[in-house]
């Protein structure tokens, strides 16, 4: 299953929208999951403003690579695990 966890350098960007525009958007997104359509029309908006998006910033990056670690419950020490960053 992938991680929700993203490289340095990526902000999350979350919004509050009505469930009736919420509905509108998943009808018209097609097969694209939510943030590809909203990274899209985030890019249209921008360029009719005349403002270019560089392609590579419109399509999601990839995934963080992560690393188990081991730490015992509830005093930090090594054993249960969690996840941590590694490039």
């Amino acid at each position: 299953m992938p991680s929700n966890t993203r490289k340095p350098g990526q902000t999350f960007l979350g919004l509050q929208v009505d469930e009736k525009m919420l509905a509108e958007i998943d009808s018209a997104r097609g097969f694209k999951d939510r943030s590809q359509f909203v990274r899209e029309a985030i890019a249209e908006k921008l360029a009719s403003l005349g403002i270019k998006v560089a392609e590579s910033l419109i399509y999601p990056p990839p995934r963080a690579k992560l690393q188990s670690v081991k730490y015992k419950k509830g005093n930090g020490k090594k054993n249960s695990e969690e996840k941590k960053h590694t490039e």
